[in-house]
């Protein structure tokens, strides 16, 4: 053999090891709390189990309670989630440090335990819609302009996309007691509208809605209102949702006893809030609005409303709300505030569709 040829020879022998140690050292780990090692290639955190490519068993799933450590031969690109929604994924660098995963994006650096991670590089799910359909029946109380007992109605579909959502409403009431000893009022109001929503990034919306009431008994044979603003979120959970909004309005009033209709520009700031608990059986809403009215700029009307619900049998739910209509200048001998309380029995079902 010739001397370059056993110089060759000795230099690979010389530098295998520490090339397959190298080759160990960038390889990902797995142990469990049984005591189980495994060494190969991290792939994914989705459904609560660990995807892992070991180098002699093949893929294997295990779930992340099972885990005890898991550690990354080298940092890389991945799409990490820390919410609830699956869409919610945040592009950052993932490595480990002592049992604790580093993850270092646009807010900084920080190290978060597995168990803490909802899913990492998660198959993304086809955009599909849900619907849901609902009925209330209520009796109220109202005091205040008026003192009344009423019985009344209200319908709700909905239909949301990851990137759209659309209402439709109907309501109104089958009965009205003024307490007045002439001219009792049986049919008062009614109301219908439509809500579309587009789910803008940053937590933004895009929000439509056209609103048609029936009121004679508030001194109009109908009332429009065309709107369109923005939302934000600053939470959006699947249990917990609070939205700040404005918008750009406009009225179209028909006034009864051949008063001058009214066509009017405005705006509308609002919050809304809603919370589920219990696995969703129990609903609160609150909710407050302040309408301007840019034709008569002191005049301010504001609604504030409560709803708290309790589902039972799945479908069915109660609840009972707390309404409060305010008007800083109300016409003469009426008074700024109408305080409703009501006490709710719904049916609501959904499910997935087109």
């Amino acid at each position: 053999m010739k001397p370059a040829t056993c110089l060759l020879f000795l230099l690979i022998l010389l530098l295998a090891p520490g090339l397959r140690a190298g080759d160990g050292a960038k390889a990902d780990t797995l142990r469990t709390g049984s005591g189980e090692f495994l060494r190969g290639k991290f792939l994914k955190l989705e459904g609560g189990k660990v995807h892992f490519q070991t180098t002699d068993l093949g893929t294997v799933q295990v779930p992340v309670e099972r885990i005890e450590e898991l550690a990354l031969g080298a940092a890389r690109k991945v799409r990490i989630r820390l919410g609830i929604d699956v869409r919610g994924q945040e592009e950052v660098t993932l490595s480990t440090r002592q049992g604790l995963l580093v993850v270092r994006g646009e807010s900084g650096e920080r190290e978060i335990r597995l168990s803490e991670v909802k899913g990492i590089d998660e198959t993304v799910p086809a955009g599909e819609a849900t619907w849901s359909v609902s009925g209330r029946a209520f009796v109220s109380y109202t005091d205040g302009n008026t003192k009344n007992f009423a019985l009344g109605y209200r319908f709700d579909v909905r239909r949301n996309t990851p990137l759209n959502e659309i209402k439709l409403f109907a309501e109104g009431n089958i009965l009205q007691d003024r307490k007045l000893e002439e001219d009792q009022v049986r049919r008062r109001d009614y109301g219908m509208g439509l809500f579309y929503r587009y789910l803008a990034p940053f937590r933004m919306t895009c929000d439509l809605s056209q609103d048609l009431f029936i009121n004679e008994f508030a001194g109009f044979h109908y009332r429009s209102v065309t709107a369109t603003g923005l939302s934000y979120f600053p939470v959006r959970e699947a249990d917990a949702s609070w939205s700040l909004s404005v918008a750009a309005t406009y009225t179209v009033e028909d006034l009864i006893r051949k008063a001058e209709d009214r066509e009017f520009f405005g705006a509308r700031a609002g919050t809304e809030i809603d919370v589920w608990a219990e696995k969703r059986a129990l609903h609160l809403r609150l909710k407050a609005e302040v309408n301007f009215d840019f034709e008569e700029l002191k005049n301010v009307t504001a609604l504030y409303e409560a709803l708290l619900e309790i589902r039972a049998f799945e479908i069915f739910t109660l609840g009972i709300s707390f309404r409060d209509v305010y008007d800083n200048l109300p016409p003469p001998k009426r008074f700024h505030h109408d305080v409703t309380i009501s006490a709710v029995l719904g049916i609501s079902w959904g499910g997935k569709g087109p």
